[in-house]
């Protein structure tokens, strides 16, 4: 026999109940989820920010025939250094007449400093970066999450910044040495 109540009514099922606060539920474990990722990718950006400021503002303070080796703190492995010459080719259009560093972050398998991007013009006709690994060098440095020994060479026409992967563990190594092969594609 069912239940009815004073207006002759049958009362909600008890499932519906249940099958409305499951959704309810789901949706704010939704919305959570996002915050979530929207905090991460601010994150990212204002982290990318203040390592690039204090990477330029090192290099700014460097005398032409003068290099150092600044400690810097890096963060994700999807963000990298690239370095542009005066002349080249292919670089942000905030750098078109000039060199230029830039951070950018690697986004379907390319970096489109445009868009996201950080970049500064360099008053040198050369700025090489360059990632040195267990077999071979290439033309970008990935950051990494922990502490990074950055090498900047400053000379009268150009500049240098290196990283050498070979003085970090085999498990940052493992996570970066597939991306350095995105700096071998950079056309020049």
């Amino acid at each position: 026999m069912k239940a009815i109540n004073k207006k002759g009514e049958e009362p909600v099922k008890p499932n519906l109940i249940e099958m409305v606060v499951s959704i309810i539920g789901i949706l704010i474990l939704g919305l959570l989820a996002l915050k979530l990722i929207s905090i991460a990718l601010d994150s990212d950006n204002k982290n990318a920010g203040q390592f690039f400021n204090s990477l330029t503002e090192k290099i700014d303070a460097l005398e032409d025939g003068q290099n150092n080796t600044f400690t810097l703190q890096g963060f994700s492995t999807d963000w990298v250094i690239l370095g542009f010459d005066s002349g080249q080719g292919l670089k942000p259009e905030e750098c078109l007449d000039k060199g230029c560093l830039c951070v950018c972050e690697k986004k379907d398998n390319s970096f489109d400093c445009d868009n996201g991007g950080l970049c500064k013009k360099i008053d040198k006709e050369k700025v090489e970066v360059l990632s040195k690994t267990k077999d071979s060098s290439v033309g970008c440095i990935f950051l990494i999450k922990s502490l990074m020994g950055i090498n900047v060479i400053k000379e009268a026409g150009f500049i240098k910044i290196s990283f050498d992967y070979n003085k970090i563990d085999d498990t940052a190594y493992s996570k970066v040495i597939n991306n350095l092969d995105l700096c071998r594609k950079i056309p020049a």
